[in-house]
């Protein structure tokens, strides 16, 4: 596997340069081209077999319409955790109502070059298990939190302003477990690893009270020799 670099730079100012990766597998050019497109219009919202010169031009803005860019300073790695599975890291700040950084993981099948989505991993039977596990795990990570914080809270040297706080995060912890009883977990990412695949759980707060979320990101790792038994039959051989 060859990881490309495709380079384009802003057409005005501040003339930012935005780079994006390309994958080249030589003994399987169409899968290669199934990641690189998927990548794209997932991502850029631009297919690579049309945009020609243009594939940011949806995401880097338009100043003759006044379209503020959608992403700003967008950063990539590719990791090649098993011999058969690629992972593209893709990380910038997205912007509509307002900015927010985030980073996500584009996992793909190099036998096919077919995107593995947490949904697209499991048996439907396993994905009941897998998402009870994930939610066991969730709910008792944030009980202990909210424990935590109450007895810090009640110490007699903590300062007002900082039993406050602590009050707010475990309000706004106690509130999500209310608001997702007898729901999945809400995974909003996966990472696989060697030996184990990382889930992330999608944060309890919204963009106004982030700053109240003290355990984000919150992953859990799960074994693939646990979670071989629960994955589709034709996608177990890719993890050990």
């Amino acid at each position: 596997m060859v990881v490309d670099t495709i380079r384009a730079t802003q057409p005005w100012a501040p003339h930012a340069e935005y780079t994006f990766p390309r994958l080249s597998l030589p003994e399987r050019p169409s899968v290669a081209a199934r990641i690189n497109r998927h990548l794209c219009i997932d991502f850029l919202e631009a297919d690579p077999d049309t945009a020609g010169n243009n594939l940011f031009g949806l995401v880097w803005g338009d100043t003759a319409t006044a379209r503020l860019p959608s992403l700003y300073d967008p950063t990539w790695e590719v990791h090649h955790p098993l011999p058969e599975v690629v992972d593209i890291e893709l990380t910038a700040e997205w912007c509509g109502a307002y900015c927010e950084g985030f980073t996500r993981h584009y996992v793909y099948d190099l036998r096919n070059g077919h995107y593995l989505g947490f949904d697209s991993l499991f048996t439907p039977a396993g994905l009941s298990v897998v998402n009870d596990t994930l939610d066991k795990l969730w709910r008792s990570t944030l009980n202990a939190y909210v424990d935590s914080l109450e007895t810090a809270s009640s110490g007699p040297d903590l300062l007002p302003e900082d039993k406050e706080f602590a009050q707010s995060v475990a309000t706004l912890y106690l509130d999500c477990l209310e608001e997702r009883i007898d729901r999945a977990p809400y995974v909003d990412d996966i990472q696989p690893r060697l030996t184990a695949m990382r889930f992330f759980i999608s944060r309890c707060a919204g963009h106004v009270n982030q700053n109240l979320d003290e355990l984000d990101p919150l992953s859990f790792e799960l074994s693939y020799s646990w979670l071989r038994q629960y994955m589709r039959p034709e996608l177990r051989s890719l993890f050990p």
